[in-house]
């Protein structure tokens, strides 16, 4: 009998000090062991650390000529927007959507892996009038194909065909369909 009045004992010990450490004020009492934690001066309750957001990367947009590094499943690569050039449909290619355009990129791995570049699937258009779609098309036949694993140091310059609603807008290349964000955007002429 006394063991299980020592052991509610222990348990009713052990509730009290867990309702103590669950008060509405914030910051327990001076003897406490957990310090209290009250947001930063200026921040409001409920917000987002600011510097916590900051140290997230942000995926880069690109215009015509510019070009910027992109880091993907542990490789990194460079992207130069060579050219945006807006054409009807070519042969054996359905009726587009919108409008085609042809990306002209050059792609170099500057990483130590592979990086892998498939667009079929995770490219997509938006503007902002259009939620994001798929922009994707099987490919153009012309010229060497951009979608292949770049070994350390290898590049290629080559065009995407791209069905995108009109002309203008951005598109973006997810790399990956589950990812949040994508890892480049290019932003598309208007002409």
């Amino acid at each position: 009998m006394r063991r299980y009045a020592l052991r509610g004992a222990v348990l009713a010990v052990v509730a009290a000090a867990a309702l103590a450490g669950c008060s509405d004020d914030g910051g327990g009492d001076k003897g406490s062991a957990k310090p209290s934690k009250k947001p930063a001066a200026g921040a409001a309750e409920g917000s987002v650390d600011k510097a916590a957001d900051e140290k997230k990367p942000s995926s880069p947009t690109l215009k015509i000529g510019e070009t910027k590094t992109v880091a993907l499943d542990g490789s990194k690569a460079q992207i130069m927007v060579k050219g945006a050039e807006y054409v009807g449909a070519p042969a054996m290619m359905e009726k587009a959507k919108g409008q085609y355009v042809l990306l002209s990129l050059t792609i170099k791995n500057v990483g130590k892996k592979p990086f892998d570049f498939s667009p079929y699937g995770v490219t997509s258009w938006e503007d902002k009038d259009t939620a994001a779609q798929d922009a994707s098309t099987l490919g153009y036949d012309e010229g060497p194909a951009l979608d292949t694993t770049y070994r350390p140091g290898q590049s290629l310059t080559g065009k995407l065909l791209l069905d995108v609603g009109r002309k203008g807008g951005k598109v973006s290349y997810a790399g990956d369909l589950m990812a949040d964000e994508p890892a480049f955007s290019v932003e598309l002429p208007t002409r």
